[in-house]
């Protein structure tokens, strides 16, 4: 027991040493190596040096010609520039960061110019902080040696020394091992196998290879971590790279090579060095990427590369000797699955099962290697996951981390970790390649495969979707200003929850171009918290956004009185390969099937083509251009890792098989409080939606911001059916048909679940036989019922239904609307309504921004609102005088002077005004039905436009008329 808690506590102080020198500029961690030989102040090449670019960070000089910077001034065109730079000062004799004056010697001077930069003394080297040079032909100097004369050689390859070496090649290999040492811990002496890696010399020639001498030299991820030179080839296991020499510095998990080089007496001239292969000192898988089947599985093999390190008290017997080696030396492996689901719980589907690609159960949670037989690999089962939900992707991608557990009396195996392996569940490979998709002016459309279109319809339509990935592209396309044709005026990029969004649309698209008949649109907002899932550059009217898939989207508008976006091109990337779909068609290198409809069949019909892409909220969620409806939720790709529910404080139980799934059938949600996966008639579920969040460290501008929807007189007609009365089998398919077409919920049914078109046909001919049979319309309404508790089961197997939904739900899904419409008879004579009001109210009231005219846009309008509602405090102007205004039951006042105020900037299309807190009076004695502001706008702050009225008032309580600044209490009708 002592033991272990004196190893603990040593391996918490070594850790805090370790943390404590994270940033301490001599690990190999935080320097970065300067091997640049031409640094020589001998070097006098033509090739002219430049540090003007170079990156400032702390240095170590390593090469041959020398580490030190030179505290002499070189001569002019030396240290491979024009200018070189010298250290004016002395090396520091301490390890504290100290500052030293350098010069660069110029055509008069030694010394022309000189600054400061930070050195620091390290147990046997200088790092150095360089920073970059005020000039290009300019560089800093190390060393003074010049490589030795060809066919000669040295320990540095440099002068001095050089001479003519040996012709012996040799050949190096890393080879781990155990080296077994005694210690005192805490006064307590132990034992310690502690792993260490020789550098086995080979020869293939009948070379005597005690004959000579050996410098090796060793390397960790391509850091030089040791040199032993001249070592006997008797002593060449004196050379090892030892545990204690990496261990502070590197977790397993690394790279270990060994570079070996043969002199025929000490000191003499070297042979040139030979390198081993990389060497991987740590545990592998024996793939990185698995693929498996829901409700199948795959085997996974982990492998150790090196021995198990081990310590145990020097006075055990062997009895204590083999019990401590079993019970403290064994390697624990776990498995770790960091979730980002809501509140750190597992998120459930609507069908009552866990959302998971793959799972682990209680006692699978890692595996263990014995320290005798760490050689000996162990398996993983891994099984995929049933989650009784029709996905909308082909494949769910989840990612396994393992990392070794903190280790006792095996410190060096402590955290060690490798790559995730991927583990992707009905996976399908998509080949990539690269075109463009072009929407130009009035506008011209070429697809990803270079099919033209000449594009003139209305309404929000879908130019790119990704299958896989939540990447969405919809434009909007208006009546064009002072032509017949149509114009690009809205794009909107979408990954995950962050979108992009440039909008100079009306908010009834198609309607005609008149005055004050459309409020419209002006503004460009980035929706993100930050910039992980695209990065937007803009310069000028042009904009470019970057996704992580590597598409590039790049929009460039035309600002003015009637703005328009003039270019769209997507330039997709390599995991676009026959991914796409949209008006750019199918990304897969045939032209003639780029016109794909939803369906996945190609047409030659542009019209058909173009309508099928238009916006349905059923099939493609809520609008881009929202404003009051949140993101219809976008599965991701899940790039995430599974969970293991629990982790064993014993990891020797572990079994040697772990099981990615709770077990190999369907797992139930401990949520549900059914089993059975049956949703509940008239129960709302909850909703899954994602709500834009915005910043809490900038102000919140409140840009008018409008739906964009398409005029009603431009919208698809949907066929309407007319029955008439009667009990002939006509007149009973007649009553049959009104029932089931004239209930919300089968209408809706139909219109987000197409499997169910035959079902409810089923019910059809069901109902027609129940008249026929019964003489009447008594199972009528059953019938009616079975088929909606049909369309609900079937319903809540469809990823799509329980995770998007239309954009005039309020985030509620598919699934939650037909909830809310499957209450028997329509909830006919069942449930209350409450608050109601006679009369409700929505103040619009209109604000603008012009950098011309100044005027007032009459396409603009503002919600004003109060009470549970949002209350417009800014408004879009470029600077504007106020006066503040009080409305009472029978009159109105102005309270206090005319005061302006400055705009503040923007962007090209806006920029706002805030009123100050100070303006907005205190409520006075008396009733105040509303109050509000007259606001006029300048472009210069002299001639102003004229004023427009802007009243808040509790719609729920008042009815408020802001052309006539009056307002009227409403009485309720219910309580």
């Amino acid at each position: 027991m002592l033991l272990i808690t004196a190893n603990a506590i040593l391996l918490a102080f070594i850790n805090l040493l370790q943390n404590t020198g994270a940033q301490d500029p001599c690990l190999p961690t935080t320097y970065h190596l300067l091997d640049d030989s031409w640094r020589s102040s001998e070097y006098d090449e033509s090739d002219v040096g430049c540090d003007i670019t170079l990156t400032e960070r702390w240095y170590r000089p390593v090469s041959g010609a020398g580490v030190s910077m030179p505290t002499d001034a070189p001569a002019l065109n030396k240290c491979g520039t024009r200018f070189p730079i010298w250290m004016d000062d002395v090396l520091p004799d301490t390890s504290d960061i100290t500052s030293v004056n350098v010069c660069m010697r110029s055509l008069y001077s030694a010394c022309k110019h000189t600054w400061s930069i930070r050195v620091k003394k390290c147990s046997s080297f200088y790092v150095y902080e360089l920073t970059q040079t005020s000039l290009c032909a300019a560089a800093y100097c190390f060393g003074s040696e010049l490589p030795c004369p060809v066919g000669q050689t040295s320990d540095t390859g440099f002068t001095p020394g050089c001479g003519v070496g040996t012709n012996v090649t040799l050949n190096a290999v890393v080879t781990p091992g155990l080296k077994t040492a005694s210690r005192e811990v805490f006064g307590k002496p132990v034992i310690v196998k502690e792993i260490q890696f020789q550098c086995n010399i080979e020869n293939n020639s009948d070379v005597d290879l005690t004959a000579y001498v050996y410098d090796v030299q060793w390397y960790i991820n391509d850091n030089s971590i040791v040199t032993h030179g001249n070592i006997p080839y008797a002593n060449i296991t004196e050379s090892a790279l030892r545990q204690s020499q990496w261990i502070n510095t590197f977790t397993l998990g690394f790279l270990v090579k060994c570079a070996v080089r043969v002199r025929v007496v000490s000191d003499g001239p070297p042979a040139p060095y030979s390198y081993s292969s990389d060497f991987y000192a740590g545990f592998t898988t024996d793939a990185s990427q698995y693929t498996v089947l829901e409700s199948g599985s795959i085997n996974v093999t982990v492998r150790l590369t090196i021995p198990i390190d081990c310590m145990y008290l020097a006075a055990s017997t062997p009895a204590e000797i083999a019990k401590a080696v079993k019970d403290d030396c064994t390697l624990s492996i776990r498995v770790r699955a960091p979730t980002y689901y809501e509140d750190g719980h597992l998120r459930c589907t609507v069908s009552g099962v866990t959302d998971e690609s793959v799972t682990f159960t209680n006692a699978g949670c890692g595996i263990v290697f014995p320290f005798n037989d760490w050689n000996i690999p162990r398996t993983l089962q891994v099984f995929g996951s049933a989650d009784n939900t029709v996905s909308k992707m082909d494949s769910r991608t989840i990612n396994i981390r393992f990392s070794a557990d903190l280790g006792v009396s095996n410190t060096a195996w402590s955290f060690a970790t490798k790559p995730d392996i991927q583990v992707v569940v009905e996976d399908r490979d998509i080949l990539i390649a690269s075109k463009s998709c072009e929407v130009w002016t009035d506008p011209h459309l070429w697809t990803l495969d270079r099919w033209y279109i000449s594009f003139q319809k209305l309404g929000e339509f879908i130019l790119f979707k990704h299958e896989t990935l939540p990447i969405r592209i919809h434009a909007v396309f208006d009546l064009c200003s002072g032509t017949r044709g149509t114009c690009t005026c809205g794009i909107a990029v979408r990954n995950q929850d962050a979108v992009f969004i440039i909008n100079l649309c009306r908010n009834r698209v198609g309607s005609p171009l008149i005055s004050g008949s459309s409020n419209t649109n002006r503004y460009i907002e980035m929706r993100a918290c930050d910039d992980t899932h695209m990065t937007v550059t803009s310069s000028g009217s042009k904009y470019s956004v970057t996704l992580p898939s590597g598409t590039l989207i790049t929009i460039e508008a035309i600002f003015g009185s009637n703005p328009f976006i003039r270019t769209f091109i997507l330039t997709p990337s390599l995991v676009d390969w026959k991914s796409s779909s949209g008006l750019c068609g199918i990304l897969d290198g045939i032209w003639k099937n780029d016109m794909r409809k939803r369906d996945g069949t190609p047409t030659f019909d542009y019209e058909g083509f173009a309508q099928d892409w238009r916006l349905n909220t059923a099939l493609d969620g809520n609008s881009l251009f929202a404003v009051s409806e949140p993101l219809t939720v976008i599965p991701l790709p899940p790039l995430q890792y599974c969970k293991c529910p629990v982790e064993s404080n014993n990891p020797p139980t572990f079994s040697s098989q772990i099981l990615c799934n709770i077990t190999s059938t369907i797992t139930a949600c401990t949520k549900r409080t059914s089993s059975v996966g049956y949703v509940q008639v008239c129960d709302k579920a909850l909703g899954h939606a994602n709500r834009y969040r915005r910043s809490t460290d900038e102000e919140d501008y409140d840009i008018a911001k409008f739906d964009v929807i398409l005029d009603e007189n431009y919208s698809n007609v949907v066929e309407n059916h007319t029955w008439q009365n009667g009990w002939t089998e006509a007149l009973a398919n007649q009553s049959c048909r009104e029932a089931m077409n004239d209930d919300p919920m089968l209408n809706k049914c139909k219109e987000v679940l197409p499997v169910m078109n035959d079902a409810i046909d089923e019910g059809m001919h069901n109902c027609i036989n129940d008249i026929k049979i019964s003489g009447g319309t008594g199972f009528l309404k059953d019938t009616v019922e079975s088929v909606k508790s049909s369309c609900l089961i079937k319903a809540s197997r469809f990823e799509n239904l329980t995770t998007e939904g239309s954009e005039n739900d309020d985030g509620a899904t598919f699934l939650d609307e037909l909830l809310e419409l499957s209450c028997p008879n329509n909830c006919s004579e069942n449930g209350n309504c409450t608050n109601v009001y006679n009369t409700i109210s929505v103040t619009l009231i209109y604000i603008v921004v012009h950098t011309i005219s100044g005027t007032v846009d009459a396409y603009h309008s503002y919600g004003a609102r109060f009470g549970n509602f949002m209350f417009c405090s800014l408004f879009t102007v470029i600077n504007y005088k106020i006066v503040f205004k009080q409305v009472y039951m029978n009159r109105w006042e102005l309270l206090g002077a005319p005061i302006l105020f400055p705009a503040r900037y923007l962007n090209g299309i806006n920029c706002v005004c805030i009123i100050p807190d100070s303006v907005r009076r205190r409520r006075a004695a008396d009733e105040i039905f509303g109050e509000g502001y007259l606001i006029s706008i300048s472009n210069d702050g002299i001639n102003f436009s004229k004023e427009t009225t802007v009243v808040t008032y509790d719609s729920t309580c008042y009815e408020c008329d802001a052309t006539n600044r009056s307002c009227t209490k409403l009485v309720s009708i219910l309580s």
